[in-house]
């Protein structure tokens, strides 16, 4: 049967039956192992991803219990906030005094109750920082949000004298 055909045909013929079958064979069965290893690569890397994922919320669920450590030590009654400011102030240096505090301030929103106290001391520049820093340092139950200081002619004594505006604040937990 195949004595009739030159070994040029045969050549052809075997490259085309080879040909067939490697594209039968790819389809059958390559195709369908090299989807299933592309597959299992990306299914390796999400379930990489997943565990990286727990890791990093477990990090930021201790970085935010941390952080409501820091930002200012909870009280069941936020006016002892103010009461605690006034006995701090009151062991601490003379060389300030206490011109004004304001009434608590109350801020809601989704997560967090933010009371802020508001005080005016008066006094000499290293007098007002070395009470800040004491307050930075050793108040625990509210934390400087912001402080400005600025200077007021004295009408009686036509000196200007340094006042310094403190903002704490304090946060609970809804």
């Amino acid at each position: 049967m195949f004595k009739n055909i030159s070994y040029k045909k045969k050549f052809y013929g075997l490259l085309v039956f080879v040909v067939i079958l490697s594209f039968t064979a790819y389809n059958r069965s390559f195709k369908g192992t090299i989807e299933t290893i592309s597959l299992y690569r990306e299914s390796v890397k999400n379930i990489k991803e997943s565990s990286n994922s727990l890791m990093e919320l477990s990090n930021i669920k201790k970085e935010v219990s941390i952080l409501d450590n820091t930002i200012g030590k909870s009280t069941k009654n936020p006016a002892i906030v103010q009461n605690e400011i006034l006995g701090f102030l009151s062991t601490r240096s003379q060389e300030m005094t206490l011109s004004k505090i304001e009434n608590l301030h109350v801020s809601n929103d989704d997560y967090f109750t933010i009371y802020s106290n508001v005080i005016l001391l008066q006094g000499d520049f290293n007098g007002l920082l070395k009470t800040i820093y004491e307050f930075e340092k050793d108040f625990e139950y509210a934390r400087i949000a912001s402080m400005v200081f600025h200077t007021e002619r004295n009408a009686k004594t036509s000196k200007n004298e340094l006042y310094n505006e403190i903002i704490f604040q304090n946060y609970e937990k809804k």
